[in-house]
């Protein structure tokens, strides 16, 4: 709100710059914003920072935003979401002599073609991670399986995709590597191939630590009033652990969660709940298992202090499955029509395609500063309140 009238914003790319947004519509952005800011999905546009691509910015999200936001009832402009989200959400502004706003342009993102694509020569199974949540620094351990194709002997170092991780420590089968025989760059950790053993299957397991509450991307692991949250798609696992973020790499998933009880009664992720307790210190613990092959863009965790509302489904094979939708407490009396609508769903797929739930939980997290409409992450599906409720 400190630009004035005889500003403009301007994209500097390559020593040239041209004109994005006159001082006049500037200024209706910034009252607009003033007008707006009570609104949830609004302060949720804000955090979503504006992608870089070959020198052109793009907001990623911003107009869906603005079409869901005319469900609060105050705005339902996607060209405000856009433009608002220009001036405000960019990676630098600079003001300069001559009256105008830079938006410099520092990093060029990675381009992906699908003509580089190949299939990896390995399988990963058995992904288990263990939570120690803090909204300043939760640690996340990470153990997995890689298996040999029969076809190839995996001569090349092995490479996972990693991105604003702090490495704590890495073991191949149990044995901790030593600097020199790995290597980090920000975006992927590199095991030398002369680090792997020849064995057919091997064991990897890392130590990392994140700031959920320092993420604005909200892409990850992150922090909104007080809860944490996940978004996996498309490539934010890799914002929670060292892996190979990819879809085409499908593996079973175990979860650890454990943290304050006060602070987050509810520990969800995927699958179902197998165990859980209480420990030291006013902490407690929850297991969860999605024995199902899945991609890690459909991987999820919620922890906070949520309400809830609980039922059963039974199958048409008889088998029960236990229901939970959890939103705010502000929310908490809003819940019965999405229950109806999961068992009209539940059973709509079976008359339809023969196909019941496979899991025997199913939980659904309503949220307010959810930053898209709804995320299907398997058996722990993610919603804004706005559409649910």
């Amino acid at each position: 709100s400190t630009l004035v009238v005889p500003f403009c914003l301007r994209r500097v790319t390559a020593g040239q710059s041209e004109e994005i947004i006159s001082g006049s519509m500037l200024l209706a952005i910034m009252i607009s914003s003033l007008l707006a800011v009570s609104s949830r999905a609004f302060r949720s546009g804000l955090r979503n920072r504006v992608s870089h691509s070959s020198g052109k910015l793009t907001v990623s999200r911003c107009a869906m935003l603005g079409t869901q936001a005319s469900s609060y009832g105050r705005v339902a402009s996607p060209r405000f979401f856009a433009l608002t989200a220009m001036a405000l959400s960019t990676s630098a502004l600079h003001a300069t002599s001559s009256g105008t706003v830079n938006i410099m342009t520092t990093t060029q993102p990675k381009e992906v073609f699908r003509k580089d694509y190949s299939i990896l020569p390995f399988d990963v199974s058995d992904i288990f991670l263990s939570f120690q949540l803090d909204a300043e620094n939760t640690v996340v351990k990470t153990s997995f399986k890689i298996i040999r194709r029969k076809d190839s002997d995996l001569i090349n170092d092995l490479v996972m995709d990693g991105e604003d991780l702090k490495l704590v420590s890495i073991k191949v089968n149990g044995e901790l590597l030593t600097p020199g025989t790995f290597s980090t760059d920000g975006e992927e950790l590199r095991i030398a191939a002369s680090s792997l053993p020849a064995d057919k299957s091997f064991e990897i397991e890392t130590v990392v630590s994140i700031s959920p509450e320092k993420n604005l991307q909200l892409s990850g692991l992150y922090a909104s009033n007080g809860m944490l949250c996940t978004q996996c798609e498309a490539l934010g696992f890799r914002r929670i652990t060292y892996m190979f973020d990819r879809p085409d790499i499908m593996a079973s998933y175990k979860v650890y969660m454990e943290g304050d009880e006060k602070q987050y009664p509810v520990l969800l992720s995927n699958g179902n709940r197998i165990d859980s307790g209480k420990k030291e210190g006013g902490r407690h613990w929850a297991m969860w298992e999605d024995p199902f092959p899945k991609p890690s863009y459909l991987f999820a965790v919620v922890a906070g202090d949520l309400g809830s509302t609980h039922d059963t489904y039974v199958t048409s094979s008889g088998r029960k499955v236990e229901l939970g939708i959890y939103c705010d407490h502000e929310n908490a009396n809003k819940l019965d029509h999405a229950m109806y609508s999961i068992k009209e769903s539940m059973k709509w797929d079976e008359d339809v395609f023969g196909l019941e739930c496979d899991l025997d939980m199913y939980n659904i997290v309503a949220v307010n500063d959810f930053n898209m409409g709804a995320m299907e992450n398997k058996g722990l599906n993610v919603f804004n309140s706005a559409l649910t409720l």
